[in-house]
């Protein structure tokens, strides 16, 4: 098989059709780098069913689309085909040429095609599996995955031998193997839960079977003699009705007397009842006006209070306004007081203000005579030293130096400031970038912490989404049991499998419409609570396949139906002719002391018109919680009642005890349906808490991968507290030596300024040896005492006129002050003033207020008395009102006595009445039962059959009833279709039983399959590993030119799941791992490795992009050679930019990119010397 062909259309950069025909040997696909030409390494491997984007080199599906350029739109749809010559058959289709095309369109479908027919990608997947190009092939290696296939897991790395191997189609054959065995254990449990329920009924059903001819014998005897019991029961109830209807019409009569005495007696108690109710309304009348007087007084009395406490008040309020007023007052005076002292100090501080302006005034002319004679002074003292000027000049020349000494002096010491001052900042710098690093430091420390938890809170989440995992496929398997239990009950269900022939064959008629009505079996209709579902069946016994009918006349087409089809017997229930009998009141005694659960009837559930079936079948069937109670309630009340305990115990009225428990899952049609409903709902519930379970997966999903993105987060933000760590560190090396270098320009200051300062002591010196060498000063024209003297004068006199000064300003202040204080008197005068007025004008509103309060507050008692009078006139009235009502009720009190005689006697009567109408119904009750059932049981009508002769019904005949009838009720339920019904059932057993054994035996074929599938998986696999790595030294050496090259197992012991690790060792070497190998020798290992597969088990095709880039020119011409050497047996196309690699090449083709973002193909079949020119 080889490569014939290949079409691209809107293809990564292919936007238009381009197809690249292929022939034996090698083909060279050259081009520019981003000219496009490793698209088509990416095409083949998408068309052969490439899913991983990413080995596209793409981040999504529609990228491999034509994304548009400048000058053209993007397409909508990528399509590469791909067509081989199967002549040789290697693939397993029956066509010489095979095609396949791979479709994507934008909108996200995809479609997939062989020899142009619609197919999946699984069918192209199945198609070249074991060729060596699968999902795993080795015959496709591109640059980038010469670092895929070393770096990766020893278990990944293991795919590639299974190609090789032909492995592919095993593991395939495997996972349809356990899937058919997983369907075969199903189906096995079903079976084996219907085998378990069908061995619960077989041998209760053998049992019935023998049971049901005794059952006839016992029957028809009885059938006999309780025809006469019956016609006597129906002779003497005719007679006992005849009396009680006469003992009804007696008593009718009287009741009708005592009628009409009762309706004398309500109509004077209806008169009363109305004089009674006038009198109360009067009496309400009163206790209204009553209440009304009371609160008028009430209010009243509340208001005169009101008065009092505001005159009170008010007088309180008018005596504190004149004590305020008398204090205002005085306040007043205290404030004249304080303005006329005021008015005194302020003429003092006048004359002394007057005072000082005198002596300042004086101060100030003599100061300024002494000026004068200072300045004259001074003036001849001036003339007398221009003598010495000339002195002088040297010297000024040397202090001019001085200065400038001074000067550089200060220029330097400004220079150290500074430099100092650089060098704090410096050492502040320093301690801020020792603050940043010790903190980056920190922060990389608290980040790589963070790291550590992250880590930690990973590795729970995923220990979280394993239990969650391990709880969902545990729920899933319970699940899948109670599933499969449930089918198995449904099955049995309806098989109707367990019911009598009569009953089918009733409710099948009446589901298919041939009987019309309603026809519901007991089983259906009770349903018990979930711990009394053996007590209830047990209680129930046969009773429970009867069928509930609305009335006898359904029940009558139904048995005519049964007898014209011979279909065999059943038990029905009218609902309107059903009269439950009720159990003794004394029976509830049993309940109270604990010693029953309750009524049979009470622990059922059952629709509101069911409730006469539930009380006529279980009403009087106690249900006890264990043996011993139900013996002392059998002991206590023998014969009223049967008891039934939990364990299903049955006590039969009369002593006999029925116990034990039938083998299997379920004993009965009631357990049956029971253990049905509660599989559904533990079904439900199971489905409900594996939908919760899901979505809790879903959570602790969520929550790892939240989980790893924070540890991500934390990784990335270590990084990156690291490089400012570092950081860090080097602005603190470069504040350091910046500090080193401000240091040494200080140094360097500071030892000038050490030499100027020198410098400058010399210069003093000089002068100071000039100065004393100048000469004495002459002609002195006033002396330096009397100049002295001057100055002194003036001092004097400046002194006096500043302290004059001093003083006018302080006087001013004070001035100042008391002006403020005048102004905060007369403030507080007009407050004084305007409160007075203020406390007057109140004084007169209260004053006029007490006069009013005096007017109303005698108002008010007035008003007081005068409703006290009132009073005692409505409580007069009130006492005489009810007097008469008390009458009334003393005469309504009479009439009621005698009509509650009457109403006793009317009850009395009434209860006679209802007794006997009882008595008539339980009369009637008793003969139409007796009617019915030699009706229903022995088909005898009392209208058309004569009466026989009941001389041979004795007492002795009687007892023989009740022991026929003891025997028959000992025997239990009865199915008279059992026979019929064991036949039946075993044969579903025997089939079941054939399946059962068909399925095992295909179990273990699928076992052995799987273990000779397990075999040759480990044979194929150990022959192709010794196979690659014979040829992996072989070709390592070749490349190498010496070195060893091995493959080791990671698990020898389990060939099925084994990793593959490579083991090199170049020439000259030592055996090291391969990530420390360089570039070029990790291409030619893996190069090694990829032909020793196509040695071990040669590619129809192989292709190569770019796998010699990393090789140098020695290493090339080696592979060169290779590459020729293969291509002699098989078909090459590789992608190369290297001269030596084109060489090998029989056809080439050249991939450019003229019109930017589209790709176009050239064929070339030119010289090699000319194809190398062109690359």
């Amino acid at each position: 098989m080889i490569l014939k062909s290949l079409s691209i259309l809107g293809f990564k950069s292919f936007a238009d059709r381009v197809r690249l025909d292929f022939g034996e040997g090698i083909t060279a696909i050259v081009g520019p780098n981003g000219s496009g030409k490793s698209n088509i390494a990416d095409a083949i491997q998408w068309v052969l069913g490439e899913q991983n984007v990413r080995t596209l080199r793409a981040e999504n599906s529609t990228e491999v689309i034509f994304a548009g350029s400048a000058r053209r739109k993007p397409l909508g749809m990528a399509e590469v085909s791909l067509t081989v010559d199967n002549s040789t058959g290697l693939l397993p289709i029956d066509f010489a040429e095979v095609t396949i095309t791979r479709r994507l369109y934008r909108s996200g479908e995809s479609e997939y095609l062989i020899n142009k027919t619609p197919c999946r990608l699984k069918d192209i997947v199945e198609l070249f599996m074991d060729t060596g190009l699968g999902r795993a092939t080795y015959a496709i290696l591109t640059q980038n995955e010469v670092d895929i296939v070393l770096s990766a897991k020893p278990e990944d790395r293991r795919a590639l031998f299974e190609e090789a191997a032909g492995i592919q189609k095993y593991r395939h054959r495997k996972r349809e193997a356990l899937r058919k065995l997983e369907n075969t254990e199903a189906n096995l449990t079903r079976v084996y839960d219907i085998l378990t329920e069908l061995e619960a009924q077989r041998e209760p059903l053998r049992q019935q079977a023998e049971i049901a001819i005794r059952y006839h014998q016992l029957v028809s005897r009885l059938r006999e003699i309780e025809v006469a019991a019956l016609w006597a029961q129906v002779q003497e109830s005719e007679r006992a009705r005849e009396q009680t209807q006469q003992e009804q019409q007696r008593l009718h009569r009287r009741l009708l007397e005592i009628n009409a005495q009762l309706a004398e007696c309500e109509s004077l108690s209806q008169m009363l009842g109305t004089q009674i109710a006038d009198a109360e309304a009067d009496l309400d009348t009163l206790r209204a006006l009553q209440q009304a007087s009371l609160t008028a007084y009430e209010r009243a009395e509340s208001r005169r209070a009101l008065i009092e406490q505001r005159l009170q008040n008010s007088r309180d309020n008018l005596n504190r306004l004149h004590e305020e007023l008398a204090e205002n007052e005085h306040k007043l005076a205290e404030i004249q007081q304080q303005a006329q002292q005021w008015q005194e100090r302020r003429l003092e501080l006048q004359q002394r203000i007057e005072e000082v302006e005198q002596q300042r005034e004086v101060a100030r002319e003599r100061l300024r005579l002494a000026e004068h004679a200072l300045q004259q002074a001074q003036q001849h003292y001036v003339e007398r030293t221009q003598e010495v000027v000339r002195a002088r000049a040297y010297l000024d020349g040397l202090r001019l130096r001085r200065a400038e000494t001074e000067q550089t002096l200060q220029a330097l010491q400004n220079r150290v400031e500074e430099t100092e001052r650089s060098l704090r900042e410096v050492e502040e710098r320093l301690k801020a970038a020792q603050a940043q690093r010790d903190k980056a430091a920190d922060a990389a420390e608290m980040a790589m912490r963070e790291v550590q938890r992250c880590e930690t809170e990973l590795q729970k989440a995923q220990a979280e989404v394993q239990r969650r995992r391990q709880e969902l496929e545990a729920r899933a398997r319970e699940n899948a049991r109670l599933s499969a239990r449930l089918q198995a009950l449904l099955e049995s269900e309806a098989a109707q499998e367990g019911i009598f022939g009569g009953v089918r064959a009733v409710l099948d008629a009446a589901a298919q419409g041939r009987l019309t009505g309603t026809y519901l079996m007991v089983a259906d209709a009770l349903q018990p609570q979930e711990p009394y579902v053996t007590a209830i069946e047990v209680a129930l016994g046969a009773s429970a396949q009867d069928i509930v009918t609305a009335t006898e006349e359904e029940a009558r087409l139904a048995i005519e139906w049964l007898k014209q089809h011979a279909r065999g017997r059943a038990t029905f229930l009218p609902l309107n002719l059903l009269r439950p009998s009720e159990p003794a009141p004394s029976l509830r005694q049993c309940i109270r002391e604990g010693l029953a659960i309750g009524f049979a009837s009470e622990l059922v559930q059952y629709a509101p018109e069911l409730e006469v079936v539930a009380r006529y079948l279980l009403g009087r069937v106690l249900v006890a919680p264990d043996f011993d109670s139900a013996v002392q309630i059998v002991r206590r009340y023998n014969g009223w009642s049967k008891v039934v305990t939990l364990e299903g115990e049955l006590f039969l009225p009369g002593g006999a005890i029925t116990g034990g428990k039938m083998p299997g899952r379920a004993t009965g049609i009631v357990s049956r349906k029971a253990e049905r409903s509660r599989v559904e709902r533990d079904l439900r519930a199971g489905e409900e808490e594996e939908e919760l379970l899901r979505a809790r997966l879903q959570e602790a999903v969520q929550a790892a991968e939240a989980a790893q993105h924070r540890w991500h987060e934390a990784r990335k933000e270590q990084e990156q507290a690291q490089q400012r760590a570092v950081q860090a560190d080097s602005t603190l090396q470069a504040v350091n030596q910046e500090q080193s270098v401000i240091l040494q320009q200080l140094q360097a200051l500071q030892q000038e300024h050490t030499e100027q300062t020198k410098r400058l002591y010399e210069l003093d010196n000089e002068i100071l040896e000039l100065e004393e060498r100048l000469p004495p000063d002459t002609g002195q024209a006033i002396s330096p005492e009397e100049v002295s003297r001057y100055r002194q004068q003036r001092d004097e006199a400046a002194t006096q006129l500043q302290e004059a000064e001093v003083t006018l300003g302080r006087l001013a202040e004070q001035l100042r002050a008391l002006e403020h204080e005048r102004e905060s008197l007369a403030q507080i005068q007009r407050d004084l003033h305007l409160q007075a007025q203020n406390r007057k004008a109140r004084i007169a509103e209260l004053e006029a207020h007490i006069v009013q309060d005096e007017q109303a507050l005698e108002q008010t008692l007035e008003e007081l008395q005068r409703i006290a009078q009132q009073r005692k006139q409505i409580e007069r009235d009130f006492a005489a009102q009810r007097d008469v009502r008390q009458n009334l009720l003393q005469q309504n009190l009479e009439n009621s006595e005698r009509l509650k005689a009457l109403s006793q006697q009317q009850t009395a009567l009434s209860q006679q009445a209802h007794e006997l109408e009882l008595t008539l119904a339980r009369i009637e009750m008793q003969r139409t039962q007796a009617v019915t059932r030699l009706w229903d049981e022995y088909e005898v009508d009392v209208s058309r059959h004569a009466m026989p002769d009941l001389s041979q019904f004795t007492p002795e005949t009687a007892s023989e009833i009740n022991r026929l009838r003891r025997e028959i009720r000992q025997m239990g339920n009865v199915n008279t279709g059992a026979a019929e019904e064991y036949q039946r059932l075993t044969e579903r057993y025997e089939f079941l039983e054939k399946q059962r054994t068909d399925l095992e035996a295909a179990r273990e074929d699928l076992l052995q399959a799987i273990q000779e599938i397990d075999a040759s998986t480990r044979d194929l696999f150990m022959e192709t590993f010794h196979a690659v790595q014979e040829a992996f030294q072989d070709v390592f050496t070749r490349l190498f030119g010496g070195g060893k090259a091995e493959l080791d197992l990671t698990q020898p012991h389990n060939l099925l799941e084994t990793g593959v690790e490579i083991i090199v060792q170049p020439p000259g070497k030592r055996r090291q791992n391969l990530s420390l190998l360089s570039g070029g020798e990790r291409a030619l290992v893996a190069i090694a490795l990829m032909f020793a597969f196509l040695q071990v088990k040669p590619s129809p095709f192989c292709v190569l992009d770019e796998v010699d880039a990393a090789l140098d020119g020695a290493n090339v011409e080696k592979f060169a050679e290779l590459l020729r050497d293969y291509s002699r047996h098989s078909q090459v196309i590789i992608i190369t930019h290297n001269p030596v690699t084109m060489e090998c090449a029989d056809v080439w083709y050249g991939v450019t990119m003229q019109e930017q973002g589209v790709s176009r193909v050239i064929s070339y079949r030119a010289p090699k010397e000319a194809m190398v020119a062109v690359s």
